[in-house]
């Protein structure tokens, strides 16, 4: 169900998960090209913001398109406005504001590796540390995505393309979750696919 944004006029957001700690959640959120500053992103939670359609735009000219990923720190959150129409997925992991280094991950970026035959990963925010696993997937056509067990809960977002995923076909802008301890089978592609995975790690 989307809601409308208070705060910016035509705006509209949809929550897809709250989680049980504090600040956990992962929306969508539509601001129009109109807005003055994308507000809702100031009072987010260490968030991950991912651009599903449109683009934003940073006061030195920087440009982030469909598909990159901006991690903010809570001032630079405010800096950033639509240059279009957009669609944003706001992954939030609960930590305080601030409390990492501003970060920009660009979907054409180098490094990413193999997973698996014909998928490849690059890693958004990951390590041991890290609470919130978070990932772009790439699948190329005919792609494989092997089974495999959820040691936390898992979101999957599709920015591009379509996959068959525990006996769903999803398309760009589904979403889908698992809870943590099930078991995921095959993921294949027949077109190839393009998604945000975010890992939850059980506690």
């Amino acid at each position: 169900v989307w809601l409308p944004l208070a705060e910016t006029p035509g705006g509209a957001v949809k929550t897809l998960f709250v989680g049980r700690a504090a600040g956990e959640r992962t929306r969508l959120v539509r601001v129009p090209a109109a807005a003055d500053a994308v507000a809702l992103l100031r009072d987010a939670l260490d968030p991950a913001i991912v651009v599903v359609a449109g683009a934003l735009a940073g006061r030195d000219g920087e440009r982030l398109d469909a598909g990159d990923v901006l991690q903010p720190t809570a001032d630079e959150a405010a800096a950033w406005r639509p240059a279009a129409a957009c669609t944003l997925l706001v992954v939030e992991r609960g930590g305080a504001p601030g409390s990492r280094r501003a970060r920009r991950t660009r979907v054409d970026a180098p490094g990413w590796r193999p997973l698996a035959p014909g998928t490849e990963v690059l890693p958004v925010a990951a390590g041991r540390d890290e609470t919130t696993e978070i990932v772009l997937l790439r699948m190329a056509a005919g792609g494989l995505l092997p089974e495999h067990e959820h040691t936390g809960l898992e979101e999957i977002f599709l920015l591009g393309g379509s996959c068959h995923c525990q006996g769903t076909r999803l398309v760009a802008g589904d979403y889908h979750r698992a809870s943590g301890g099930s078991e995921h089978h095959d993921t294949t592609t027949d077109e190839g696919c393009v998604m945000l995975v975010v890992l939850r790690k059980a506690a």
